[in-house]
C-alpha cells in the first residue's frame, strides 16, 4: 500500500522506484487505486487532483469525491513573514464569526504550532492544544517566565518561589522566607533588597514573626552573611544572614542578583531575553530538566533524548 503522489516521506529515505517499479517486479499482481475520498470537499479535491496531474503517471488516478456538503473553497495566502502567517490565522478566526469550539487549526510540525499558539494568545483566543505539549507548559518556559516576571513585576512572588525551589534542599515555605526578606530589606521592593539592601533591617524580628505564625517549627540565630565566599560583592550581602540558606541557595541566589543587576541596565526587550538564555542559573535549570526527562526507569540517562 503506497501513494505515489506524496512526497512527504523522501526526506526520510524513501525511494519512489520502490512503488513504481512493484508492476515489473510483480508481473502478475493486480494494482488497485484506492480513489474515493470520504474527508475532503469537493473544491478540496479538484485542487488535489490539478496538482497530481502535472506528475509523472505511474499508475492511473482520480479523486473521487463522496462529499456533497458545500464547503468554503480552499485559497492559497502567502506572506512575506512566518510570523505574518501566524497572526493572520489568529485574526482570520476571530472575525470569523465562527464558534471557537467548531474550529481547528491543523500543523504539520510543532514549531508551526507554536507560533500560532503564540498569535492566538495575543489576540486573546483561548485554544487546546493537542498532539503534542503546550509551548508555554514547558517547564524550560516557565522558568524563562518567572525570571522575567523578577524583572517586569518584581512583586510576584510565585515566580520567586518557583525559581528557588530549584536548589534541592529548599522547598516553599524556605523561599517564601527568603522573598519576605528581601522585601523587608528593599521596604517592600525586591529588586531593592537584592541591590540595594537596608542593611540596618533587623532581619531577627522577621524570623520570630515566621516563627510566632508556626511557619517554622524551630527558632534558629541568624548567621554570619561572610560564612560564604563569592568572587562578587554578594558575599557581604544581609539576606545570607538567615540560617536555614544553605550553600547551594546562596549561589543560587547570587546568580539571581548578578541577573538583576545586568537587567537593570537593559533598555531593549530582546536584550533581556538574551540576558536570561545566557543566565548560568537559567542554563542549569534546562540542564536539569533535560536531564530528568532523558532519565529511564533504571536511572541512565539516554543521551540522544537528552
Amino acid at each position: 500500500v503506497g501513494d505515489y503522489d506524496q512526497s512527504i516521506y523522501a526526506f526520510n529515505g524513501a525511494d519512489i522506484n520502490i512503488i513504481g517499479g512493484f508492476k515489473d517486479r510483480f508481473k502478475d499482481a493486480k494494482i488497485f487505486s484506492l480513489n474515493k475520498n470520504y474527508r475532503s470537499s469537493r473544491s478540496i479535491l479538484a485542487l488535489a487532483n490539478k496538482v497530481i496531474l502535472n506528475n509523472e503517471r505511474l499508475y492511473p488516478k482520480e479523486l473521487i469525491v463522496t462529499r456533497n456538503d458545500e464547503f468554503k473553497a480552499p485559497s492559497l495566502l502567502t506572506f512575506e513573514e512566518l510570523f505574518d502567517q501566524y497572526q493572520n490565522i489568529a485574526k482570520m478566526i476571530l472575525t470569523s464569526g465562527v464558534s471557537l469550539e467548531e474550529i481547528a487549526v491543523i500543523f504539520r510540525n510543532n514549531s508551526s504550532a507554536d507560533g500560532v499558539e503564540v498569535a492566538l494568545r495575543e489576540q486573546g483566543i483561548a485554544s487546546v492544544r493537542k498532539g503534542s505539549g503546550s509551548f508555554f507548559e514547558s517547564l524550560e518556559v516557565k522558568a524563562f517566565s518567572s525570571m522575567l516576571a523578577l524583572v517586569v513585576n518584581p512583586k510576584d512572588i510565585m515566580a520567586f518561589i518557583h525559581l528557588v525551589q530549584y536548589t534541592k534542599g529548599v522547598g516553599g515555605v524556605l523561599a517564601k522566607e527568603i522573598f519576605d526578606a528581601l522585601l523587608k530589606l528593599g521596604h517592600g521592593n525586591l529588586i531593592k533588597g537584592f541591590l540595594d539592601p537596608d542593611k540596618n533591617v533587623n532581619l531577627q524580628n522577621h524570623q520570630k514573626r515566621n516563627y510566632q505564625l508556626g511557619l517554622f517549627a524551630d527558632l534558629e540565630e541568624l548567621a554570619s552573611e561572610t560564612r560564604f565566599k563569592f568572587e562578587s560583592e554578594f558575599d557581604a550581602h544581609p539576606i545570607l544572614r538567615l540560617s536555614k540558606i544553605n550553600d547551594l541557595c546562596a549561589r543560587n541566589l547570587e546568580k539571581i542578583y548578578l541577573f538583576l543587576k545586568k537587567a537593570m541596565e537593559i533598555k531593549h526587550s530582546l536584550t533581556l531575553v538574551n540576558l536570561i538564555c545566557e543566565n548560568s542559573f537559567y542554563r542549569e535549570i534546562c540542564e536539569e530538566l533535560a536531564t530528568k526527562r532523558a532519565t529511564n526507569k533504571a536511572g541512565q540517562v539516554d543521551l540522544l533524548r537528552k
